[in-house]
């Protein structure tokens, strides 16, 4: 890969431009950081014949495009909490457990048994840890950040996403990706991230 390669991905402030609508300084340099990635992924893929590593650069590319679009739809709906469109259950339950107490218990058919008392609790998803793309994608199709036609298209790029793995016992097609896979997931975050901007910005 040589210097002039290189120095024509554009500079980080030209993909910073695109996320202009995101408050948070953060998310916005981090998915620039992505997007110019891609960009020189992309570029590589372009060099060369539909191979293995070709395959292998599309994956990363579905794989990066995705983790932008599911970090914007989070912020979205956090944005969505903070301007009283949507509560903070928006996103979903998780189930909480405090341990109160342990009991021990000592007789002829449980010897040195012990019980533990726990509460149980349901609260609302409220750290990234607790969420996954499909929670995401939901609780924005709920809100309307996303129409039907859009959902479908985000569902689509997280099975794509989801399908990526290692396939090291079997045979496996389920990740085996082409160009047009690469072009469609483009193509499907371009419309979302649009429509994410849309919805904040009106």
């Amino acid at each position: 890969m040589t210097d002039e390669f290189i120095t024509a991905i554009p500079p980080l402030e030209k993909f910073e431009a695109r996320f202009d609508f995101v408050r948070n300084g953060t998310l916005k340099s981090n998915a620039a950081i992505y997007l110019r990635y891609i960009t020189l992924l992309i570029a590589s893929s372009d060099q060369l014949k539909e191979d293995n590593l070709s395959y292998t650069l599309y994956k990363d590319i579905i794989v990066y495009t995705a983790s932008i679009v599911e970090s914007i739809f989070e912020y979205s709906i956090r944005e969505y909490i903070v301007m009283g469109k949507a509560k903070e259950e928006a996103l979903g339950f998780t189930w909480h457990y405090t341990e109160l107490s342990q009991i021990n218990h000592d007789c002829s058919d449980f010897e040195g048994a012990k019980f533990t008392v726990v509460k149980k609790e349901k609260r609302p998803k409220s750290t990234s840890h607790d969420l996954g793309f499909d929670d995401i994608n939901s609780a924005a199709k709920r809100l309307k950040i996303l129409d039907n036609q859009l959902y479908a298209v985000a569902t689509g790029l997280r099975k794509k996403r989801n399908y990526i793995h290692l396939s090291s016992l079997e045979k496996s097609s389920d990740d085996y990706f082409i160009k047009s896979d690469v072009d469609d997931a483009l193509n499907g975050a371009g419309k979302i991230i649009d429509r994410v901007q849309y919805v904040l910005l009106k």
